[in-house]
């Protein structure tokens, strides 16, 4: 008997709307099913998205300062900042974190010395990056550790932008979603799905946790 060698298991959409369909129940998707199913799997997504749950899309990011400005668009893709440090050539320190309304009741916002704090501000298209004090300099960048949102869902051959481990939850995810949907599906069939979801995206939560301290602290110098 032979072990196949294959580490690289993934769905692509059509797969995880057939699953997902297995799930629910009933007839096989066809027609404008697939249409309605990205768009769930798109929401669905969206909701992981501001469950925080996302941790493998982080990155680092480079902001680069200009002298007495204070707030910079982040590009479309970032959908938070997670940490951020100065960094002043070798030297960086760590920027402590405030809500946007604390960065309102500062007297005097045009004061510059090295960048200390930082806010965000979401907006619909873009998240605003506020440092303060406001630059000394041109020279001084900040190291951020962002999260990006994922890639969408579109075209029937693309893969799930999610680890293996979030497939499962992912599949019955969209079956919970769908059974809103889908006219004839009993009430009690789809509170079980969403026990079931809401279990399996735990299990994979409670994976990432394990491993939070290797996925969300950055290999940063402090001083």
């Amino acid at each position: 008997m032979t072990v196949s060698t294959s580490q690289d298991f993934n769905l692509d959409i059509d797969e995880i709307i057939s699953e997902a369909y297995e799930h629910l129940g009933g007839p096989p998707f066809v027609g404008n099913d697939g249409i309605t199913a990205r768009r769930s799997l798109n929401l669905l997504l969206s909701d992981w998205q501001n469950r925080g749950i996302l941790l493998w899309t982080t990155e680092f990011t480079d902001l680069a300062l200009v002298q007495g400005t204070t707030t910079y668009t982040l590009p479309s893709t970032t959908a938070a900042v997670t940490e951020a440090v100065s960094r002043r050539g070798s030297n960086d320190i760590q920027m402590s974190r405030i809500t946007a309304e604390e960065y309102l009741k500062v007297p005097d916002k045009t004061t510059q010395a090295r960048c200390l704090q930082y806010a965000t501000m979401k907006g619909r298209d873009n998240v605003s990056f506020i440092v303060w004090p406001s630059p000394e300099n041109s020279t001084d960048t900040v190291r951020m550790h962002s999260i990006r949102r994922f890639f969408d869902f579109e075209n029937s051959t693309d893969t799930a932008d999610v680890p293996y481990r979030y497939l499962p939850c992912l599949t019955m995810g969209l079956a919970y979603y769908l059974g809103f949907k889908r006219m004839g599906i009993p009430a009690t069939r789809v509170a079980a799905l969403k026990i079931e979801y809401e279990t399996l995206l735990s299990n994979a939560m409670a994976e990432d946790r394990e491993r939070a301290a290797m996925l969300i602290k950055p290999s940063i110098r402090f001083v």
